[in-house]
């Protein structure tokens, strides 16, 4: 019972980490939630068994991110600030993928 819940709570957290990412406007933030969800997913791993998978998922896969980390840092200017917006169409689509994620699980 424990493994089905840990499992469904690292899939979602996958799920908001990597669409986080796909639909953040900073490049920073976009970066830090891709190595989140990298890191998300060798918990799966561990969860499956498989230590060894899981340390090479986050050694490799996320210490490359912590490397596109740093260029980003470099090549963006992270001392302006944004001005905020409207989120309408964000707000929409997290409604309805929520509600589509909510059905598939029911």
């Amino acid at each position: 019972m424990y493994e089905i819940f840990a499992f469904y709570l690292f899939s979602a957290l996958i799920l908001v980490s990597f669409s986080f990412s796909v639909l953040c406007k900073n490049a920073l933030n976009a970066v830090s939630a891709l190595a989140a969800g990298m890191v998300f997913i060798s918990a799966i791993f561990f969860l499956l068994g498989a230590e060894f998978l899981g340390v090479v998922q986050i050694v490799v896969y996320t210490g490359a991110v912590v490397v596109l980390y740093a260029f980003a840092m470099m090549f963006f200017d992270v001392s302006k600030e944004c001005e905020p917006k409207s989120g309408k169409k964000a707000k929409i689509i997290i409604y309805l993928l929520s509600s589509f994620i909510a059905l598939l699980l029911i």
